[in-house]
């Protein structure tokens, strides 16, 4: 009986991780999108919800850390359909896990593009604003004549 509702509870537990981590694959698909769209409140607001999915599955570690301490003898001790869906939990949840870090970084690589792309574009328009500034110092330097007019006159 008791080890029965200690298998219960680990497959309670790991299901309710392979949920978070669910989630988690489900934010991380549309933080793509806001990423992509450049929605800066909408990433912010979604990074939240992202925060609250992690504290729970920092809970649920929490709770799951005395399975963890013994875990040889506890996974030997589980019945053989037990151990068989505790697998399968975990297998789909290291793949969620795996797919969800590979998105992120992803994501952070396209961050750091636009970033660069950013500082490019700033540097440049920098550039443009200093020439401008030097052709209108020679101007006024030259008392505003371009020496074409005079040629002319």
């Amino acid at each position: 009986m008791v080890m029965e509702q200690q298998e219960h509870r680990l497959v309670t537990l790991l299901s309710a991780q392979k949920a978070c981590y669910q989630r988690l694959r489900r934010l991380a698909d549309r933080q793509r999108l806001l990423v992509s769209a450049d929605d800066a409140p909408g990433l912010l607001a979604l990074l939240s919800e992202r925060q609250q999915c992690l504290e729970e599955l920092s809970r649920l570690s929490g709770d799951l850390s005395p399975y963890r301490e013994t875990w040889t003898r506890v996974y030997r001790e589980l019945s053989d359909p037990v151990k068989r869906e505790v697998k399968t939990l975990l297998d789909e949840s290291n793949s969620l896990l795996s797919s969800v870090m590979a998105s992120d970084r992803q994501d952070s690589d396209a961050l750091s593009a636009r970033r660069e792309l950013t500082a490019a574009a700033l540097t440049q328009t920098r550039s443009a604003g200093a020439a401008a500034a030097a052709y209108a110092r020679s101007m006024a330097g030259a008392g505003g004549s371009s020496g074409l007019s005079e040629l002319q006159a």
